[in-house]
């Protein structure tokens, strides 16, 4: 399967986003979802100007994750294997799913994941001398529509959240609201 069959409607959303009242640590909020398959934590000790932010994500709608060429995409609970760069795969995901950015708040929704030296054989030709003895994926994305964050300068925290999956925007948008007052 290409990435073409499985992403092949640009869907921009806009999120919804609830400044919310919370009285303990982000980490025992954490606690509560944090057993929840490809739940994620980005904690920031906020003293800097660029990262006053910290965030955890939970029940994903996008996970992708590859091994050498071959790409594997779980969305909205379907399965689909590619072969091919994960690069590309990456690039039709980021074109697919957008988001109306927000002044204040530099990340609402998205991926979170990471990139591997091992993706090197993809950018340019070199020795393949490693043992792979951890048997990790090359890269692994997960992609959230519900983000929970703190400003730690502001201490101030926020639920937001955006339907990637409902085709219908006005439906989408109030599926978000929704998730938000849940």
């Amino acid at each position: 399967m290409k990435p073409e069959d499985i992403f092949n409607k640009q869907v921009f959303r806009e999120p919804v986003i609830e400044e919310i009242s919370v009285s303990q640590p982000i980490m025992d909020i954490f606690g509560l979802i944090g057993d929840r398959k490809y739940s994620c934590l980005l904690l920031s000790c906020g003293k800097q100007k660029f990262s006053p932010y910290s965030y955890f994500g939970y029940d994903p709608f996008l996970v992708i994750s590859s091994k050498n060429k071959r790409v594997t995409v779980v969305l909205a609970d379907k399965r689909y294997n590619c072969v091919g760069n994960p690069f590309d795969v990456l690039k039709k995901v980021l074109h697919t799913y957008r988001l109306k950015s927000i002044p204040d708040i530099p990340f609402t929704s998205g991926g979170i994941g990471y990139l591997s030296y091992d993706l090197c054989h993809f950018i340019e030709e070199l020795p393949d001398n490693a043992v792979d003895d951890l048997n990790l994926p090359d890269c692994c994305f997960i992609f959230y529509s519900t983000v929970f964050i703190h400003d730690i300068l502001k201490n101030r925290f926020y639920l937001s959240s955006a339907d990637f999956m409902e085709k219908n925007e006005r439906r989408a948008y109030k599926s978000a609201r929704e998730n938000v007052e849940r």
